[in-house]
């Protein structure tokens, strides 16, 4: 089964699911219309753990943006300015749901809109909602928490269609290669970091480069024959990393290690989703390049991480 039937049928299944609990024992406390916005918001966002995460801090701020926006509308001086009031107090959260994009967790702005679109849709449309009691009452009444749940349950079958289309096609955790070629693992890599190096901005031609290690053993190639090996580093050609491309369209494949220790993917480069394999560290930094340090918050090192281990020689 292909990739896109597969999700098809795990979306309607699960569509149907969510529907009939929204309409049947769930009704009232499920927003159908809210939660497949949810649902939506974890494809966009990159339909993987770290897009979950996302999806639900996105979509719940702009829940909670717009619930102050009622508020303000209801519960403040703007209440007597009328219409103007209201564009008064849209502006004020709308300008703030964008300048949180500063924080990572809530960077994911159309994602917020989703949230604020939603709930600002559920206050307009349904009688007694934009209401002060209802808007500050500890019940599914309120817009802030049937709203908020409605997209987080959205986002956890976003989570589980995906999961069920894997299962349906038979697919790895982690894949890539080329048409010719496939590697992949159902294992977690055993590093991942963002590479300052000389030789991989040289091989790679990229200021920085996305490295991911993992144990030999755990990233499986077929079609070993097909590959065409030549010295990772030009300057070293006797060293263990050999870069490993395909022999008949000459995408590149993995870095291989002589001694079996590890096989070395750059996601963007050997076809895997980059969003799946975040690094978590910046590794090989020289100052004396003069490149500015880096300043997301992982940690930098001059070489590996401290507390990585080579795996022993296979």
């Amino acid at each position: 089964m292909s990739g896109l039937v597969a999700l098809s049928v795990s979306i309607g299944v699960l569509g149907a699911v969510a529907t009939y609990l929204a309409l049947g024992p769930l009704a009232g406390f499920l927003l159908i219309w809210a939660a497949f916005i949810g649902w939506g918001t974890f494809f966009s966002t990159g339909g993987d753990t770290a897009a979950l995460k996302k999806t639900i801090s996105c979509n719940v701020f702009g829940v909670v943006c717009a619930w102050v926006m009622a508020m303000l509308v209801l519960a403040t001086p703007l209440s007597g300015l009328g219409t103007a009031g209201v564009a008064i107090a849209v502006g004020l959260t709308v300008l703030g749901l964008c300048l949180a994009a500063h924080i990572s967790a809530l960077d994911a702005i159309p994602a917020s809109v989703f949230g604020y679109a939603a709930t600002a849709g559920y206050l307009l449309q349904t009688p007694g909602a934009l209401d002060a009691d209802a808007l500050t009452g500890a019940s599914f009444g309120n817009a802030l928490i049937l709203v908020s749940v409605s997209m987080i349950v959205g986002a956890l079958f976003g989570l589980a269609s995906g999961k069920l289309a894997g299962v349906l096609t038979g697919s790895k955790k982690y894949s890539g290669g080329c048409e010719h070629i496939h590697t992949y693992s159902d294992s977690d890599p055993i590093d991942n970091h963002t590479c300052h190096c000389s030789v991989c901005k040289g091989v790679t031609g990229q200021d920085t480069t996305h490295v991911v290690f993992f144990n030999h053993n755990d990233l499986v190639v077929d079609h070993l024959d097909q590959l065409k090996r030549q010295p990772f580093n030009a300057n070293n050609p006797d060293g263990p990393l050999e870069l490993c491309t395909c022999s008949t369209c000459g995408t590149p494949i993995m870095l291989d290690d002589k001694e079996n220790r590890i096989r070395v993917i750059v996601p963007n480069l050997m076809g895997y989703n980059t969003e799946s394999l975040p690094a978590t560290y910046h590794a090989f930094y020289d100052p004396s390049t003069g490149d500015s340090k880096p300043a997301d918050g992982r940690p930098v090192y001059e070489g590996l991480r401290p507390d990585f281990v080579w795996p022993k020689s296979g």
